[in-house]
């Protein structure tokens, strides 16, 4: 029994089944990004339901692959199990409700593509729209096209044979364990990839300027000022006269000097 057991712990991180152990790497804000260029407030309308499998052998980190969304834009992301998929049922006809520009991505590792394609085809009933389903070694082979616009299906090396379908994109992993998928780099950056177009396409709400309140009741405007201009006043009331008008008057035009008078016509010199 003693030997059975030493041979179960040398040969688990063999078969891989302790890469719930990885982390993925950390996300560099100093690097430029996809998701930088696009609103916040577009990328709040993304939501992902992310479901993990159950196999105690298989299993994988998909904690650390939230974490890496959440820190990459994406911070609407749900973290689930086979368990809970009456309460991601209700979660997402909810949120259909209350947020009508919200778009829907579902992915999953495993096993948990099974409770994932019933999301799927619960939201189809409910007629939600699906935008993307994101499947890592998926065990499922039902249609898959039909359940959302876009399909990505990531394998690894240790792939179970998953059959080619039309309309599904396909990502083969050779050097990569099935259950270090979830947080290898590159499938990680296909996710973002991915959820980024998702994000594009969604509009960006008009800007709502919002009126003044007057904290008070508007005071009437003044009545509009009018000089007088009285016309023929009599002397004894010239004061009322403007004071430009009375000492500033404009000086008098010059007046041109006479012509001289013509010089007398000279008599002829005498002979």
């Amino acid at each position: 029994m003693r030997t059975l057991l030493f041979a179960c712990l040398f040969t688990l991180p063999l078969v891989g089944c302790l890469h719930f152990t990885n982390e993925p790497e950390k996300v560099l804000t100093t690097e430029w990004r996809a998701a930088d260029d696009i609103p916040e407030v577009c990328r709040n309308e993304v939501y992902l339901f992310l479901f993990n499998t159950a196999d105690p052998l298989g299993y994988c980190n998909l904690e650390g692959t939230r974490k890496y969304l959440i820190d990459s834009g994406f911070g609407k992301i749900y973290l689930a199990k086979a368990t809970h998929i009456h309460d991601m049922k209700a979660e997402m006809v909810r949120l259909s409700e209350h947020r009508p520009r919200a778009v829907f991505c579902i992915a999953s590792y495993g096993e948990g593509a099974l409770p994932a394609v019933e999301l799927a085809k619960y939201a189809q009933k409910q007629s939600i729209p699906i935008e993307l389903m994101f499947l890592m070694e998926p065990c499922h082979t039902d249609p898959l096209p039909e359940l959302a616009h876009r399909v990505t299906i990531v394998r690894g090396q240790c792939s179970n044979g998953v059959p080619t379908k039309p309309g599904v994109e396909y990502v083969h992993m050779h050097d990569v364990k099935k259950t270090a998928l979830p947080t290898n780099s590159e499938v990680l950056k296909k996710l973002v990839g991915e959820m980024t177009l998702t994000a594009m396409g969604i509009p960006t709400p008009p800007v709502i300027i919002p009126q003044p309140v007057n904290l008070v009741d508007p005071v009437s405007p003044p009545r509009p000022h009018v000089v007088p201009k009285p016309e023929n006043v009599p002397s004894e009331w010239q004061f009322l006269d403007p004071y430009h008008q009375r000492w500033f008057q404009p000086p008098p035009m010059p007046q041109l000097p006479t012509p001289l008078p013509a010089a007398p016509e000279l008599l002829p010199p005498m002979e």
